[in-house]
């Protein structure tokens, strides 16, 4: 799935507004059990308001999810080196946790492991090919293959409160997996930015204020 980071303000305010009411209601409430009414409801919008942006409430996690990689591990190599990629995927899934760690118990209709490694893979190999002019031989591609792999279960397990770490010191963790050929090529990013230029959690916040 395609996010879109720069789809209109209006659209992605209001995708971040429903994401984090469900986040907050998965706090108290299974995500299987949260209707579309309640949610609306919490919200303060009409349900054609939710379908303009949503087709159902199981799009909302698995948008989440892209939301965040594509914030981070989609400029490793980019933008930003590894571990800062991986850690600003972390914290951006780390702002909803209870929403994913509900639906990885409780409801989970597709498989957030699965997402995330196709995505990783997608991304990898974008990011060699298309920015840096490298051609994947077998050796590369296993060992995209081998990190899309560890680190889209391992993220899984710490979502589902499994794995006793913070964003960062996850980040590090799997950082120190990544063989030194690719590490050494993901590490040198074609257009370097300081972190912190795309701040997830004030968009959040921004979004979760409209409802106030």
């Amino acid at each position: 799935m395609n996010i879109e980071m720069n789809s209109s303000p209006s659209i992605l305010s209001k995708k971040l507004l429903i994401a984090e009411v469900t986040n907050q209601l998965c706090k108290d409430m299974n995500f299987q059990d949260i209707t579309i009414n309640l949610i609306c409801k919490n919200a303060n919008i009409s349900r054609a308001s939710f379908y303009r942006v949503f087709d159902s409430k199981y799009e909302i996690p698995l948008w989440c999810q892209s939301f965040a990689l594509e914030a981070g591990l989609r400029e490793i190599g980019r933008t930003l080196t590894y571990v800062e990629g991986l850690t600003v995927t972390h914290e951006g899934l780390m702002l909803f946790r209870p929403l994913m760690r509900s639906v990885i118990l409780h409801s989970d209709p597709y498989s957030i492991d699965e997402v995330g490694y196709h995505k990783y893979i997608e991304d990898m190999v974008e990011t060699l090919t298309v920015y840096k002019g490298i051609v994947i031989d077998n050796e590369l591609q296993f060992q995209i293959e081998f990190t899309a792999l560890a680190g889209a279960q391992t993220c899984k397990r710490w979502l589902a409160g499994k794995i006793d770490a913070d964003a960062t010191n996850l980040a590090a963790l799997l950082d120190s997996c990544v063989p030194v050929r690719l590490r050494s090529i993901l590490n040198e990013p074609v257009n370097r930015q300081p972190v912190g230029n795309f701040d997830l959690a004030s968009l959040v916040f921004a979004a979760s204020n409209k409802r106030a």
